[in-house]
């Protein structure tokens, strides 16, 4: 058999093999069906959960959410914490730079191994991202 045949064959058998093979999709879609409510599957925890014997034997017992605290602790500041911290809102000031704008300039001009240098260097940047200098 030459090498045109022999593909001729393989190309028939693999029209064979997909034409004799069911198409079926992977998955198919479900329909919706009404289910029982969740109450039906979901139990109430208790509000104050029981402790077994042995653990209790063992040394565990109940306490409440918040500690104890001593005419001590209220003295030396201690205190519960609020349920929630106000946080402001408005904008607390400006920031302040440890350079101007021209110091910065001056000493970027420096010696690359300097702090200073870098941290004019650095302050540039964060001008130029601001767009507070043109360069």
């Amino acid at each position: 058999m030459d090498d045109t045949s022999q593909k001729q064959n393989q190309h028939q058998v693999q029209g064979q093999n997909q034409t004799q093979q069911p198409v079926s999709p992977v998955s198919t879609p479900q329909k919706e069906v009404e289910a029982a409510p969740v109450s039906d599957y979901i139990v109430p925890s208790e509000v104050t959960p029981r402790i077994e014997k042995e653990v209790s034997e063992a040394g565990v017992k109940e306490v409440g959410k918040a500690p104890q605290l001593t005419e001590e602790h209220f003295k030396t500041g201690i205190k519960h914490a609020p349920e929630s911290t106000p946080v402001p809102k408005e904008p607390t000031g400006a920031v302040k730079l440890p350079m101007t704008k021209s110091q910065a300039e001056q000493q970027a001009k420096g010696n690359p191994d300097d702090a200073a240098t870098w941290l004019a260097n650095f302050i540039l940047r964060l001008l130029k991202k601001m767009r507070l200098v043109n360069n």
